[in-house]
């Protein structure tokens, strides 16, 4: 009888051993899953990080590469202009913003702060073109310069009543100084950021060289230079039509 009773205690015993191991082994089987779970959820964390420092990096980096000129592109195509010459008369110039942004912003802002005001033509060459705007007195911002020669596409060419920057032997040495040719003038494509053309008034810049005009590349006399009077840009109003 004793025997009975201590071999069912044994295999009681062996029973709640193999009970203990099963609870054993689902308790380590749940350690692990939560493990796994936070390993996951930490590696899912990180890769997010990961993620959002090269997104950031990213747009910095293009932020960086983007062109001035992209940068300055905001506004109208196109903007028209007045050119008064003293004596002589207005001539109206249409400018192509989309093609130069840079030199029509900066003409542009220079002629309506009054900038050529007075200024004068100071070379004039017959059968070329006629260039002014210089005033020695004043130190001007250089720009970038938007020809084909200087890594920017600009297919404006230099054809009659053509208005370009004039420059040094440095390419972004263009500043205040432009210049509007009298005849095709096409040997200065894609080496002078060329930004508009005379719509109106080429017949005053006919009339001007002839009077100032040299047959060499000379510079006029102070006194004896044509004098702009003004340069300002103009606003167009759209009309709208009531039905």
């Amino acid at each position: 009888m004793a025997k009975k009773e201590e071999t069912k205690k044994k295999t009681t015993k062996k029973v709640e051993t193999k009970k203990d191991v099963k609870k054993v082994k689902k308790e380590v089987k749940e350690v692990k899953e939560v493990k796994i779970e936070k390993t996951e959820k930490k590696d899912r964390g990180l890769l997010f990080a990961i993620i959002g420092i090269v997104l950031v990096v990213a747009i910095a980096v293009i932020s960086m590469v983007i062109p001035e000129r992209d940068k300055e592109s905001e506004g109208p195509d196109s903007v028209l202009a007045v050119m008064t010459i003293k004596n002589y008369g207005d001539i109206i110039l249409e400018l192509d913003r989309k093609t130069a942004p840079i030199t029509v912003d900066n003409f542009i802002e220079l002629a309506n702060s009054g900038f050529y005001d007075g200024l004068s033509f100071h070379r004039i060459i017959k059968g070329f073109m006629i260039q002014g705007g210089g005033n020695p007195d004043v130190a001007s911002k250089t720009i970038k310069g938007e020809f084909t020669a200087n890594g920017v596409e600009n297919n404006i060419s230099h054809t009659r009543g053509t208005i370009s920057m004039a420059r040094a032997n440095s390419m972004d040495s263009a500043s205040t100084q432009f210049f509007i040719v009298q005849e095709d003038s096409t040997h200065l494509d894609g080496n002078y950021a060329s930004f508009g053309k005379v719509i109106s008034g080429m017949e005053i810049i006919d009339k001007v060289i002839d009077d100032f005009g040299t047959e060499n590349d000379e510079t006029l006399p102070e006194g004896k230079r044509p004098i702009i009077e003004g340069i300002r840009s103009i606003e167009i109003e759209e009309s709208t039509t009531e039905e």
